[in-house]
């Protein structure tokens, strides 16, 4: 996971542990994600996290919780947190092989 703040200092993001992978018949495996950005200013802020699925390169987003633009190898979630409050974003890979 790359989390970019620039010049922010009060903006903090911490990745959750994945949930128990989950395998499917035929090949195919699913794993949950979760992450939570923590705003300190006034003022809400937009978080956008690009995450890399490294698993193997054929997968899809099953569920999700924000805006996503996924495109081969990663995965690029926004996300607006709230102003003084905490943004959490999760989604669900489903990866067949």
């Amino acid at each position: 996971m790359r989390v970019y703040t620039g010049n922010a200092f009060d903006i903090k993001g911490s990745g959750g542990k994945p949930a128990p992978n989950q395998m499917m018949p035929g090949n195919a495996l699913s794993t949950k994600r979760s992450r939570s950005s923590y705003e300190h200013k006034r003022e809400p802020a937009t978080i956008r996290v690009i995450e890399h699925l490294y698993r193997w390169s054929n997968w899809v987003i099953t569920q999700e919780s924000a805006t996503t633009a996924s495109g081969q190898p990663d995965h690029r979630i926004r996300s607006d947190a709230p102003a003084n409050g905490e943004s959490t974003l999760s989604y669900t890979v489903h990866y067949t092989w």
